[in-house]
C-alpha cells in the first residue's frame, strides 16, 4: 500500500510518499507524477517514509526524468532511510537524481527558501504540553497542516523514542513540563 501527501511550494512538486513503491504502487505514483508535469516543474520526492522501492518503483520515477528535464524541471529525493540508499546507490542513480537529507535542504537546492521552524521534535513536545492526551493521528494531522514534513510511522519512532507514545507517558511529561515552567 502507498500513501501520497502533495505539496507545491513555487514551481517545487514534494511527493511525500509513506509505504513501498513496488509494481503494484508504482501507478499510483506514475499518475501523480504526471498530473503535475508541466513547464520548468521541479519535484522532490521525500522517502522518509518508505520502507522499499522496487524496480517497477524506480522505473515510474525515472521513466518521468526525460520528459521533466525536457520541460526545464528537475527531480530530487529527500530523506531516504538505509535499505532505499543503498539500493540507490547500487543502482548508480546519484550519478542521475540528486538525493538529500531533508526537504528543507531539497528546497534550497532549487533555490526555494524555507522559513525557519521549530525542529519537528521541539514541536511535538509543545503540542503535547498544550493537549497530553492528544490521540497520535491528530498530532500528525496538525503537523502537517503547519507545514512539517512527516508521515505516520516517522511520527510513532519519534514518540517513541521520545518515551511520549503511551498517553499516560505524555500526561507526566507534560505535567513536568508545567512545573519546571511555573518555577
Amino acid at each position: 500500500m502507498i500513501e501520497i501527501r502533495k505539496e507545491v511550494k513555487k514551481d517545487v512538486v514534494i511527493l511525500h510518499i509513506s509505504g513501498s513503491i513496488d509494481s503494484i504502487t508504482a501507478g499510483k505514483l506514475k499518475e501523480e507524477m504526471d498530473r503535475e508535469i508541466e513547464d520548468g516543474r521541479k519535484f522532490i520526492i521525500d522517502l522518509s517514509d518508505v520502507n522499499y522501492v522496487s524496480s517497477a518503483g524506480w522505473g515510474a520515477i525515472l521513466g518521468r526524468l526525460k520528459r521533466i528535464k525536457q520541460s526545464g524541471g528537475d527531480i530530487v529525493f529527500c530523506g531516504m532511510k538505509r535499505e532505499v540508499q543503498a539500493i540507490y546507490n547500487l543502482l548508480e542513480l546519484d550519478q542521475i537524481i540528486k538525493a538529500f537529507e531533508t526537504v528543507e535542504d531539497a528546497l534550497s537546492h532549487f533555490g526555494v527558501e524555507v522559513e525557519e521552524k521549530k525542529s519537528l521534535e521541539e514541536r511535538i513536545k509543545e503540542i503535547i504540553v498544550d493537549d497530553p492526551l492528544i490521540h497520535p493521528r491528530r498530532l500528525l494531522r496538525m503537523l502537517r497542516d503547519e507545514g512539517y514534513d512527516t508521515g505516520r510511522m516517522r511520527i510513532k519512532r519519534i514518540l517513541r523514542r521520545m518515551n511520549l507514545w503511551k498517553p499516560m507517558d505524555r500526561l507526566l511529561f507534560a505535567y513536568n513540563e508545567l512545573k519546571k515552567e511555573k518555577k
